[in-house]
């Protein structure tokens, strides 16, 4: 039990009973403390269990099977889902309907990964005795090493008992979350370990806003003859025409080579000075042809600017990128 939780939920009891109901927000505060609690504490107690148990999903040749009851299960699937997404083939499997012919979908070089808080959920331990006949190896997330379900398990990594949250303190909850960010840095520290890249991970996700951010940026730009583009030595008209032109608010500064010096936005030219667009630019946010739109983003936000502009190897521009676009 973590102290400070126990303590709070006794104050909050005492004073509910002086004060009378507390507030909404007061409510969502106390839970969130007590979640928030409970990660830092298995931040801290994360043991040399946790590196045992990468290494034996980094070695599997196989798929990790991903199974609990209940609200255990419910995360479950979401860790097998991380897995899968992060390069790590992985799926689901109900410990119920396993024992109803879905076992015959597992393969001996998989691994399954068992999920339950209290170790002795009935039909998460009769799966892991069926898996355990078959040769699968299983892993085990639980709240209590010592449990009958550790005793099946070739790798046991427990996470540190904690009340749940809540003036009663059943539901679960903060076992829950506490569950669920255990799945996320064990997916997490095996892709890394995995090398992991964003095309790898693009592959996953060829669609919605993930896929879009693993794009190249090549696939989003603006390409000739919409890049607004002027010389150093041309006037502050010669910005403003080329802007009409294109009608973006931007324009790339050129030296007499053709390559990109400096950019001036439509904001530069309020009040500016008349002279060369060489004394009005800025320095331009450089994106290359191997960027991906994730990349892109990222390099107009350091760089505080509405766009970027795609150059070849000598910085000879190929595309322009707005914000917008990305």
């Amino acid at each position: 039990m973590i102290p400070e939780a126990a303590r709070d939920r006794t104050r909050r009891r005492t004073l509910r009973s002086v004060e009378g109901p507390p507030s909404n927000r007061a409510i969502a505060r106390a839970v969130i403390r007590d979640e928030a609690r409970a990660l830092l504490t298995l931040a801290d107690e994360l043991g040399r269990d946790f590196d045992a148990l990468v290494e034996l999903l980094l070695a599997t040749r196989g798929r990790v099977i991903c199974s609990g009851l209940g609200k255990s299960g419910l995360v479950m699937r979401k860790v097998s889902a991380t897995l899968s997404s992060t390069g790590t083939p992985s799926w689901f499997l109900h410990p119920t309907e396993a024992m109803h012919g879905d076992l015959g979908a597992v393969c001996a070089d998989d691994i399954a990964l068992l999920a339950s808080c209290s170790g002795r959920t009935q039909e998460v331990l009769a799966l892991a005795e069926a898996l355990r006949e078959r040769g699968v190896l299983v892993a085990v997330l639980t709240g209590d090493a010592a449990s009958p379900l550790s005793q099946l398990a070739h790798t046991v990594v427990s996470h540190p008992y904690v009340e749940e949250a809540g003036i009663l303190g059943l539901a679960p909850t903060t076992s829950s979350v506490t569950l669920l960010a255990l799945g996320d840095a064990l997916a997490m520290t095996v892709a890394e370990r995995r090398g992991l890249s964003v095309n790898a991970f693009s592959l996953n996700h060829p669609g919605g806003r993930l896929g879009r951010q693993c794009a190249p940026v090549t696939s989003i730009m603006r390409p000739p003859p919409w890049i607004p583009l002027v010389k150093q030595d041309d006037s502050l008209g010669e910005v403003s025409a080329e802007m009409r032109r294109t009608g973006l608010s931007v324009v790339g500064v050129l030296c007499v080579q053709g390559r990109l010096r400096g950019i001036i936005c439509a904001t530069h030219l309020i009040g500016a000075n008349p002279g060369p667009a060489g004394e009005l630019m800025i320095q331009p946010a450089v994106l290359r042809d191997h960027f991906t739109v994730l990349d892109a983003r990222r390099a107009l936000m350091d760089r505080g600017v509405a766009a970027g502009f795609v150059v070849d190897d000598v910085h000879r521009p190929l595309g322009v990128v707005l914000h917008t676009d990305l």
